[in-house]
């Protein structure tokens, strides 16, 4: 039985610790037949370590080699997203509440500000004012001081890292 990307899901769902708000936002086998690489991206309610990682790579190698025997050859990594990795559940927006985000719409129009709430049907931002180019440009209006997004509304979002 080769190692698929359903199977690696499941195990990677059955690996979580209860009660510490992890949950598996990807989870990719490559197509190598020779040392395939399974890849799964953890996340979590309030973020995720390298121990959470850790702990569920582990179990994830045990399943595995009680499934497939010990001299199945694949490359594991299990992970957490990038600073500047979009989010891709509506679980991932209410810890980052205060911070800033860059949110493009289906449309491809973006919109930047702080994420004030994060509730199950959408978003809350404090939109920035446009930022204007060189030269004269008349000025664009201000902003609303809040904006409503909905999930159906957001095609991505990331937060904007700032060095300041």
């Amino acid at each position: 039985m080769p190692l698929s990307t359903e199977m690696l899901r499941q195990l990677a769902d059955e690996a979580l610790p209860a009660g510490k708000g992890l949950f598996v936002l990807d989870a990719r086998v490559s197509d190598s037949p020779v040392r395939p690489k399974a890849r799964v991206v953890l996340d979590g309610d309030e973020g995720v370590g390298i121990d959470e990682c850790a702990r569920v790579s582990r179990a994830i190698n045990r399943r595995l080699e009680e499934m497939l025997g010990e001299e199945a050859s694949y490359v594991l990594e299990v992970t957490s997203p990038g600073a500047d990795a979009p989010f891709s559940l509506p679980r991932q927006f209410p810890r980052h509440v205060g911070r800033t985000l860059a949110v493009t719409r289906p449309d491809g129009t973006t919109v930047q500000g702080e994420l004030l709430a994060a509730a199950p049907t959408g978003i809350t931002l404090a939109p920035e004012a446009p930022k204007r180019g060189k030269g004269k440009q008349p000025a664009a209006p201000p902003p609303p001081a809040t904006l409503d997004i909905p999930f159906a509304d957001i095609k991505s979002a990331v937060v904007v890292i700032s060095f300041k």
